[in-house]
């Protein structure tokens, strides 16, 4: 595995357990929303700067579009995008196809997530992708 993508995935099980907080500040690390979250270990592990909203992240011109319907070719790296309870809908970013994004998580393989979520969970954590695999809408690698 790249090791960037091994730096990523390990910051990112290092902060397991962090709270969740929407809209939380980028230059705070002891709270993060989805997308600080990915921002946050995507500069600090890779020296990749994205931008700050999913919708955003979603959207940046760098990266490789992979087809969320076919799970069996995520590779670990790869953001997962998909609708969430709250975020921001630009569908012109994607030539105008209805792209709804309001969370994203990280994909670390072995069929597996670890994101910040809100609701219920309210924190940083690893849990199954296949449940969230018919929501997903969207999918990014950013590093090959």
């Amino acid at each position: 595995m790249n090791k960037k993508i091994t730096k990523i995935i390990s910051l990112a099980e290092n902060l397991i357990g962090t709270p969740y907080h929407y809209g939380a500040s980028t230059s705070d690390q002891t709270i993060f929303d989805c997308s600080s979250f990915i921002q946050y270990i995507f500069k600090t592990g890779a020296e990749i700067e994205l931008p700050r909203s999913a919708i955003l992240q979603a959207g940046y011109e760098q990266g490789q579009e992979i087809d969320p319907s076919q799970p069996e070719n995520f590779q670990p790296g790869d953001l997962l995008f998909m609708r969430g309870s709250q975020g921001h809908y630009r569908d012109e970013f994607f030539n105008d196809r209805p792209i709804d994004i309001g969370h994203v998580a990280l994909f670390i393989g072995n069929d597996e997530i670890i994101h910040s979520a809100g609701g219920e969970k309210n924190k940083v954590i690893k849990e199954s992708a296949k449940q969230f695999y018919k929501k997903i809408n969207f999918v990014k690698r950013f590093i090959i």
